[in-house]
């Protein structure tokens, strides 16, 4: 083998070794390309996503609308605890009255909140 085949040679594993670089770029490219491509959702599944978004808002909203219309009830009731210590013999009917009224109150709050 002469020096001119063997650069010759040399030359020719170089080009191909770049050829091969170039082709992994190009597949690497391809690949991640199509990994970073997002998946478009169906009407229908963003429909249902929507649905399912607006149901749990819903039971969230009740929740907190439950639990205002619990504290309602509760402070009301605290405050009427003087006007039992000073008519104890007027609490049954302070209680009804109380309970009915923080009831109407707590469903108001229901309804209108």
């Amino acid at each position: 083998m002469t020096q001119k085949n063997r650069f010759e040679d040399i030359v020719k594993n170089v080009d191909d070794q770049f050829k091969k670089i170039e082709e992994r770029k190009e597949k690497q490219i391809r690949i991640s390309h199509i990994e970073t491509k997002k998946h478009e959702p169906s009407p229908t599944e963003r429909r249902e996503k929507k649905l399912k978004q607006h149901q749990k808002d819903e039971k969230n909203l009740v929740k907190g609308k439950l639990k205002t219309a619990a504290v309602v009830f509760v402070v009301g009731h605290i405050m009427i605890i003087p006007a039992y210590i000073n008519h104890p013999n007027l609490i049954p009917q302070i209680f009804l009255v109380a309970s009915f009224s923080l009831g109407v109150i707590c469903l108001a709050v229901i309804d209108y909140t």
